[in-house]
């Protein structure tokens, strides 16, 4: 009987409380809100309606690759303005290694080396042509000239006698020579099979350098840019051809 009498008042209590609140049955169940009633503080703060929430800006989504995926900008390399280049690019007004400031290479000119006249000749045997044996006479230029004058080059440092032996090699001109120990220079013998004696007892291969005749070996003459080199062949000791008995090569 208490039973009973309890659960009366219960259900009686509990629709006074529906009642009291306001709400309708439905569908033969009572509505209930899962979210309890806003309180008064929350009641006051601010909503978005639709048309407010529509005029938001939205941050453009970030562009995706062809796999859909989009690009997700890496967050262990912070942004950071730089003034300096990136690594490679050359900064304004910077010259590459080995670039010229006027843009375009230009090859850098190298030193030229020294340079000599050289000329061998032996005119003075055209005079003594009756004192030499008959097959050396066909050994002597019409014009006595057996190598024509030419501009050469040399190296700093090098002899009359280095310039002559290097030529006479590079045209395949006969060249005969004996090192005299004595004199430490060599003796020049024969060029072009014109030897000493040929002409005479007093002929011979003499040579001048800018019209002067040394007194010592061509081995021992140092060459000068701009030297003019003339080998000779003398009947007369080197008088026939302006030296003396000191112009022995």
């Amino acid at each position: 009987m208490n039973r009973l009498i309890s659960a009366s008042l219960a259900l009686l209590l509990a629709l006074s409380l529906l009642t009291g609140c306001g709400a309708e049955p439905h569908d033969g169940l009572l509505s209930h809100s899962a979210v309890p009633p806003a309180s008064s503080e929350s009641a006051s703060a601010p909503t978005f309606s639709e048309e407010a929430s529509s005029e938001m800006e939205i941050a453009p989504s970030a562009p995706s690759d062809a796999s859909g995926k989009e690009d997700a900008p890496s967050a262990s390399a912070p942004s950071v303005s730089s003034n300096r280049p990136a690594s490679g690019a050359p900064s304004p007004g910077a010259i590459s290694p080995g670039a010229s400031s006027g843009g375009a290479d230009t090859p850098q000119e190298e030193e030229a080396s020294p340079t000599c006249t050289l000329v061998v000749c032996c005119d003075t045997l055209l005079d003594h042509l009756e004192d030499m044996e008959e097959a050396k006479r066909d050994l002597v230029p019409s014009d006595g000239v057996l190598w024509a004058e030419q501009t050469v080059s040399f190296t700093e440092g090098e002899s009359v006698f280095d310039v002559l032996l290097r030529e006479m090699r590079s045209s395949k001109t006969h060249l005969e020579y004996v090192n005299t120990p004595l004199y430490h220079s060599a003796y020049i013998e024969g060029i072009g099979n014109l030897y000493e004696f040929d002409g005479g007892p007093l002929s011979g291969w003499v040579y001048s350098v800018n019209g002067e005749f040394p007194n010592y070996g061509s081995s021992r003459y140092a060459l000068q840019d701009g030297d003019s080199v003339v080998w000779q062949y003398t009947c007369d000791l080197g008088a026939d051809v302006g030296g003396d008995n000191g112009a022995w090569s």
